[in-house]
């Protein structure tokens, strides 16, 4: 039979809900109040994109 969780187990995780918790709400802040920006590639293009909100992936589908 397996031992039960040592008890630093539920406080770590407790503590990284908390932190996740935090993490989104900044986040979500951050997101809502994002604006315009202009993100320039090595090769010079210019490729339009929201601060906050835009990913990697969907500059790269921008890319032509």
């Amino acid at each position: 039979q397996l031992n039960a969780w040592p008890e630093f187990v539920s406080d770590r995780l407790h503590l990284y809900e908390h932190l996740k918790k935090e993490s989104d709400a900044l986040l979500a802040e951050r997101a809502a109040g994002g604006h315009s920006i202009n993100v320039q590639l090595p090769d010079g293009q210019t490729v339009a994109a929201t601060a906050w909100v835009s990913s990697p992936y969907q500059l790269a589908c921008a890319i032509r």
